[in-house]
């Protein structure tokens, strides 16, 4: 999706857009996590399909946008391209919360 969020991105849609929003990488969640005292591990995820955006030009590549996350994305070897990323935490027993 950060061709349909990301503000530099020429398929950028303002519609529905928060603020604050932008895409954020896997990578700076769990250094966030980190630094407050978490152990954490990313989740890579596919096939997740889309039903809606709000932008009725992005909606018209859905179906073509879909297939591919489900077929391309499903491969093992494009794994940490995927759209969706759960990056679970668990407290460091000792840890501060908010101290590095």
């Amino acid at each position: 999706m950060w061709l349909y969020r990301d503000r530099t991105s020429p398929f950028y849609s303002p519609l529905g857009v928060t603020p604050n929003e932008r895409p954020v990488l896997a990578g700076e969640v769990a250094t966030v996590f980190e630094r407050t005292g978490f152990e954490v591990s990313s989740h890579y995820l596919s096939g997740l399909s889309y039903r809606y955006v709000a932008s009725s030009r992005a909606r018209l590549f859905l179906p073509i946008y879909n297939f591919i996350d489900s077929a391309v994305f499903g491969l093992a070897f494009m794994e940490r391209l995927r759209p969706f990323v759960l990056t679970p935490g668990t407290k460091r027993p000792g840890s501060i919360s908010g101290k590095s």
